[in-house]
């Protein structure tokens, strides 16, 4: 009897160990998976950010020829346009080292490759976020900006200014 008793407890805690192994792994994977989606997203977000600062160096090298930006200016959306392309790269590379740590955990060969297919799309999760903010605003009485006013020209924000700030008063 004391027999059949050891074994049954000795199978209970092998069970225990073998739960404990297994929400370990799926804990690894999961971190490892959301981790992969989460450098997608800053390496595409980087990108954008890099195509941008490109046609911002365009324009900033053409009018520094032309001579209507000093060679500072220039230097400086030069200089920002290499940082980005540099958080490019290590996007890029932390990308690939989190994707390495989930095929490890997956117990994948380094030339198998998974297709990483997100939960949910990050714009429309915004996007849902963005109605259902103004659905509670509506309720509690609260009127949204108005999205005409962010359509004026800059004088008159600059006129605002110099009617409602002191320290502005023209003389």
């Amino acid at each position: 009897w004391h027999t059949l008793l050891k074994e049954q407890a000795t199978l209970r805690a092998a069970e225990g160990e073998y739960l404990e192994a297994v929400n370990d792994i799926i804990k690894k994977v999961s971190e490892a998976y959301f981790d992969s989606l989460r450098a997608r997203r800053v390496l595409k977000d980087n990108q954008v950010l890099l195509e941008k600062a490109n046609e911002a160096f365009a324009m900033s090298k053409k009018k520094w020829e032309s001579g209507l930006i000093s060679e500072i200016e220039y230097l400086n959306v030069e200089s920002q346009q290499s940082q980005l392309a540099h958080q490019v790269e290590e996007s890029r590379q932390d990308a690939e080292l989190v994707f390495l740590e989930l095929q490890k955990h997956l117990n994948l060969e380094l030339d198998e490759r998974v297709d990483l297919i997100p939960f949910y799309e990050y714009d429309e999760v915004i996007e849902s976020a963005r109605a259902q903010s103004e659905k509670e605003r509506e309720k509690e009485g609260v009127t949204p900006i108005d999205e005409a006013e962010f359509g004026k020209p800059l004088d008159h924000y600059i006129e605002l200014a110099y009617e409602n700030r002191p320290d502005l008063k023209r003389e």
